[in-house]
């Protein structure tokens, strides 16, 4: 069985015309969004983390669909209002639908380009893989450190932010996500994290790992940054979106 290596980010923020003292947000239970897909949310643990599992309708690809993980962590979980979360999917796609092997594979030969032409690519040298475990530094002066990755593809970590709009002090910040293991040494990943020792707002990135001609690691991510608002006319205004490349220091 192959699979799809690719992540989904969602940074948002469960709100509701209800007051903010008439119900405490709970994301466990079943959900579906407008094109029809759904995914379970299993009971959040004490710090807001929270797994569970994603079943899309729509997909751009010619593999079966399958059911695929997901990790995320929310904002005050035993709170009342609108907190915010964020989470990311590790998609998992069964091999090629019957009779369409041909035809994807035609196309695929007829768009196929090298990711940096006329160069000849490099791998990541770790054990042959992408790794991510360790410290890492993007071009903000930010870093993290994330812990070992399981055999699934998840990992646990922590964040420490070089910039911040909050007025209260930065301060390390618990992250939670998963990388696909491809032998190709390219793995895409995703992971959540919460800003809860400083901020109500919640970010997620999505990258994939690259080896650059001097052979070391490098992550290029986006991110969506959400901060939380009081009510849903102004949601409109709470997400934030950019991009950061990671190089590893250790």
């Amino acid at each position: 069985m192959g699979t799809l290596s690719c992540s989904l980010l969602l940074a948002l923020a469960l709100l509701s015309p209800r007051t903010a003292a008439a119900k405490k947000c709970d994301l466990q239970g079943l959900w579906r969004n407008e094109l029809g897909s759904n995914m379970t949310l299993s009971a959040l643990d004490a710090t807001g983390t929270f797994s569970g599992s994603y079943h899309t309708a729509v997909a751009a690809t010619n593999k079966q669909i399958l059911l695929s993980p997901l990790q995320g962590t929310q904002q005050h979980p035993n709170g009342k209002g609108h907190p915010t979360f964020g989470f990311t999917v590790q998609w998992q796609f069964a091999a090629e639908i019957p009779g369409e092997e041909k035809a994807s594979a035609k196309a695929a030969k007829g768009t196929n380009t090298k990711w940096w032409p006329g160069r000849k690519q490099k791998r990541p040298t770790r054990n042959g893989k992408c790794d991510l475990t360790g410290w890492w530094e993007n071009d903000l002066g930010s870093r993290m450190q994330v812990s070992a990755v399981d055999s699934q593809g998840n990992f646990t970590g922590e964040y420490h932010t070089a910039v911040s709009s909050a007025q209260k002090p930065i301060q390390p910040s618990p992250l939670v996500g998963s990388q696909h293991l491809d032998e190709d040494g390219q793995c895409t990943f995703g992971f959540t994290v919460n800003w809860k020792k400083f901020s109500d707002s919640t970010a997620v990135f999505v990258g994939q790992c690259f080896a650059g001609d001097d052979g070391d690691e490098v992550l290029q991510t986006s991110w969506l940054l959400r901060e939380k608002v009081d009510s849903l006319p102004d949601d409109w205004r709470a997400t934030r979106t950019g991009r950061n490349v990671f190089t590893r220091i250790h």
